[in-house]
């Protein structure tokens, strides 16, 4: 390493390496951390050691050459992100022993032998051997585990990035072109930035009269990425992302821009279309790269993209601003169909965004306007048709004073965060109804919605219900929270843990949509459950149609099994209830009962008696 580029200012990258090394031995328990840099061609230099002293005299500053160090990587087993230097390695390379320190054996299978060494390769964004970082022996003599391996891979990649960096701006250093070009592109996949894609947005949009040919902005979103992260970790994220880049590039044109507009999203911003056909071709291509399978540090994964496209033409002059949002919508529209989709933005789409437009302003207004109107939807014990609970249903005033439909608004309160603003609001005072009702003599269970980013933040989440049920005086008891069924796919262990804490404070977490997601056996035994309400859809098809029917007596067999409450939704004929009924099915709702109503409405209902009779003719279900 140049020596004066190792010793300046306090963020040098010879400070950031030391740094590193001398962590990963005093939290890590490493006997030994070295960090190896490529200075040269075909030379690799000790410029950071932490361990003995009398080792780091040694070892500072020592080289070797990068063909030893790539015949050394070569030769070990490969161990996630790292290289396992094992004892057939050693046997079958014998220079390879200078390295490794003659200490004692350990015994025990999980043992660290003194053959054993591992290696970080360190890596450039483009693939290229920036150096390899080292460690010894642990003090404690035994591998380290899941934790420690995937904290050594994560300073492993810290050491590439902070080298990777140091050079890059090296060379910035003697180029401003150079140094601009690199203030514009993404660290993880190389692609340009937000920048770039406003950059050139403008200067399209400044030349679109004189293009005789057609421009597309295409808004690319990975379907699903999250898992990725989530099975795997971040870095190899970062690396999926860094080839699904490559694979971009190679999709489009020579001239397009490619850029990473941030997260799992992309831009791809097309000159010289001969039409829309074009366009919509080269989404195709795109979606069909992305979707190739894909292994990265010896992992297989396999993803899709949604993708919307807006064209830019000479004839309806826009805003940089105006093409990201039609595309955005054009996108959030493919991803409601069903994902791994193409849509255009087209006038369909306009009246949905100019609509969708309205709703934000109505939802951001919800609570200080007094938009949000709680809705009670009663629950009731199918032997007797008895009233024993209900759903808290929101629904949100226009400005004509119209109720607006769940799925009018709910879908972008949450895209937008409103609904976490909301929610809190409607439990308050959804408590504070069930206690009035229970000291009028009707003790009623109440379920309450939840969105999974209000559980993100589950801390605030849980000061927010104690203090709506202090301030009501409603029991724990009484108190039953719905989730959606995909919702408890993002559940986090912090999550978890603080649900777990409610349960045992006497509340109860109930699967909303029961039966339409995956995986269900496993949150089942994972999660603090204390209750499923089987999704409408199965029981609209009940008894008639066999299969319908099967999968409803198999989740009242489950409930039963786990010893959780179960409840179906959506039962609208006479025929329904009597085949759930003789199912075992304890608690039902839906409009065969009563509709969802205003809270001077369902008072009424209860003064007038808590059993219930049919509705014959009911009206269609509506969802949340």
């Amino acid at each position: 390493m140049d020596a004066d580029r190792a010793s300046e200012g306090p963020l040098s990258l010879q400070g950031t390496l030391d740094l590193l090394a001398q962590t990963i031995v005093n939290a890590l328990g490493f006997e030994l951390a070295a960090i190896n840099y490529v200075d040269s061609p075909n030379r690799v230099t000790v410029v950071s050691v932490a361990g003995p002293d009398e080792v780091r005299e040694h070892l500072l500053g020592s080289t070797e050459s990068l063909e030893n160090w790539v015949r050394i990587l070569d030769a070990c087993t490969s161990w996630g992100r790292l290289r396992f230097l094992d004892h057939a390695t050693r046997d079958e390379e014998p220079s390879m022993r200078w390295w490794v320190p003659d200490f004692e054996v350990q015994d025990g299978d999980d043992a660290w032998h003194p053959e054993d060494a591992l290696f970080a390769p360190l890596h450039a964004s483009d693939g290229q051997l920036l150096g390899v970082l080292s460690v010894d022996l642990p003090r404690d003599g035994r591998r380290p585990d899941q934790a420690t391996r995937d904290a050594l891979e994560g300073f492993g990649v810290s050491a590439a990035l902070a080298i990777e960096h140091a050079n890059l701006r090296a060379k910035a250093e003697q180029s401003e072109e150079l140094f601009r070009y690199l203030a514009s592109r993404d660290p993880v996949t190389g692609l340009g930035n937000r920048s770039v894609v406003l950059e050139r947005l403008e200067r399209t949009l400044a030349t679109t009269r004189f293009r005789d040919r057609l421009t597309a902005l295409l808004f690319i979103d990975l379907d699903g990425f999250k898992r990725v992260n989530d099975e795997h970790s971040h870095a190899l994220g970062d690396q999926v992302l860094h080839a699904l880049a490559r694979r971009l590039e190679a999709a489009v044109e020579t001239g397009d821009t490619v850029a990473r507009w941030g997260g799992d999203e992309f831009i791809v911003l097309s000159h010289a279309l001969d039409d829309h056909a074009a366009g919509v071709a080269l989404a195709a291509r795109i979606q069909d790269a992305v979707a190739e399978p894909l292994r990265v540090s010896g992992q297989s994964t396999g993803l899709t993209c949604s993708i919307g496209v807006v064209f830019i033409e000479r004839r309806e002059p826009s805003t940089v601003k105006e093409l990201l949002r039609r595309a955005d919508i054009a996108m959030y529209a493919a991803k409601r169909e069903g994902r791994q989709r193409i849509f255009v933005f087209d006038e369909v789409l306009r009246n949905a965004a100019e609509r969708e437009e309205t709703v934000e302003r109505l939802v951001r207004t919800a609570t200080g306007r007094d938009r949000l109107v709680p809705l009670f939807q009663p629950i009731v014990s199918l032997a007797d048709c008895r009233i024993v609970g209900f759903e808290v249903l929101l629904r949100l005033r226009d400005d004509e004073g119209q109720l607006m439909a769940p799925d009018e608004f709910l879908a972008i309160a949450g895209r937008t965060g409103d609904l976490v603003r909301m929610e809190p609001e409607a439990m308050r005072r959804a408590f504070a109804h069930a206690a009035a009702w229970g000291q009028l003599g009707f003790p009623l269970r109440v379920s309450v919605n939840v969105s999974v980013r209000q559980l993100d933040e589950i801390d605030e989440f849980e000061r927010r219900v104690r203090s709506a049920l202090a301030e009501s005086g409603l029991m724990p008891s009484a108190v039953t929270f719905e989730l959606t069924e995909h919702a408890f796919f993002d559940v986090s262990p912090k999550t978890l843990h603080g649900m777990s804490r409610l349960v045992d404070e006497g509340l109860s977490f109930s699967v909303d949509d029961f039966g339409t997601g995956f995986g269900s056996m496993t949150y089942l035994r994972a999660m603090p459950i204390n209750e499923i309400k089987i999704d409408r859809s199965f029981i609209q098809h009940t008894p008639t149609e066999r299969a319908s029917s099967a999968i409803v007596r198999a989740h009242a067999t489950l409930a039963r099994e786990l010893g959780v409450r179960c409840v179906a939704e959506g039962i609208e004929t006479p025929e329904q209830h009597d085949f759930l009924l003789e199912t075992g099915i304890e608690y039902g709702q839906g409009y065969l009962y009563e509709r969802p109503l205003a809270r001077e409405s369902f008072s009424r209902l209860l003064q007038n008696g808590q059993a219930l009779t049919f509705h014959r003719t009911p009206e269609p279900s509506s969802s949340r």
